[in-house]
């Protein structure tokens, strides 16, 4: 629970001063914050640091026995979160790469589905165009041979005739 500078100094009978010392000292971490330009501080820090009716001797024993204590317990809470999320990125890894392997699959069959379909469409237009050519041979061929057997006529015609 994190209690106002005014707050901390009744309960624990130092001047306001000494707990605003105590805040610069530890802004931004798990015992102090600033929020609307005043500091809060968490009770159960400020009370290890400042006990009530001590003296203040004590309190750099107090102070680190409470820090290290909640360091140890903030420690294992994030060793066991970064394991936790550690498992989470790493199935988080497989799906992406599973969802990666699967889209380069689709994107491997679209491409010969492409490369078959442009595939046969040149086929055809070279089948046609080469059709047509051959079809334009055998015009070109046939008018050739009616007009020679036209000319062959005429001339037996006028031999005959």
């Amino acid at each position: 629970m994190f209690i106002s500078v005014k707050e901390a100094a009744d309960l624990t009978g130092k001047s306001s001063t000494t707990i605003y010392r105590l805040c610069n000292k530890r802004i931004n971490t798990l015992y102090v914050r600033k929020e609307d330009n005043k500091f809060l501080i968490n009770r159960d820090f400020l009370l290890a640091t400042y006990p009530p009716g001590s003296d203040g001797n004590e309190r750099l024993s107090d102070t680190e026995n409470y820090m290290t204590s909640e360091n140890n317990e903030n420690l294992q809470l994030s060793s066991a979160d970064t394991t936790n999320k550690i498992k989470s990125n790493d199935e988080g890894i497989k799906n992406l790469n599973s969802k990666k392997n699967q889209t380069e699959k689709d994107e491997k069959l679209k491409v010969e589905e492409i490369t078959d379909k442009n595939t046969s469409e040149a086929e055809e237009i070279i089948s046609k165009s080469l059709f047509s050519n051959i079809i334009s041979w055998e015009v070109i061929i046939g008018i050739s041979v009616s007009l020679l057997m036209i000319a062959i006529f005429i001339y037996l015609l006028s031999v005959i005739g």
